[in-house]
């Protein structure tokens, strides 16, 4: 089933889960990591793969995501990370306080 729209694709990201939420409190040396989950996982992982990555917050974790965009193949998931990003601080915060809420 596909989502109809960017946001809803991303509801699975909300609640990122144990895991996840352990990347982000490891912070930075998670980056590339998470990344490489960008370019190898499938839907799932990679929509929250760019969770993490926004949860970040830093520049160092939102270049990953400008170097993928072109590569995504999931036009929902494209579409989501370049709204985020052309929002700028304003759509990564609201991300994050979807994701950690």
């Amino acid at each position: 089933m596909r989502a109809s729209n960017a946001p809803h694709t991303m509801r699975n990201t909300e609640s990122p889960g144990p895991c996840w939420r352990a990347l982000v409190q490891i912070g930075e040396p998670s980056v590339r990591p998470v990344a490489i989950l960008l370019e190898n996982g499938n839907l799932e992982t990679r929509r929250r793969a760019v969770a993490v990555l926004l949860n970040f917050g830093t520049s160092t974790a939102i270049q990953p995501l400008r170097n993928h965009i072109r590569k995504e193949k999931d036009s929902h998931l494209r579409a989501f990370i370049g709204a985020v990003d052309e929002s700028g601080g304003a759509g990564m915060a609201c991300l994050r306080s979807r994701v950690s809420g």
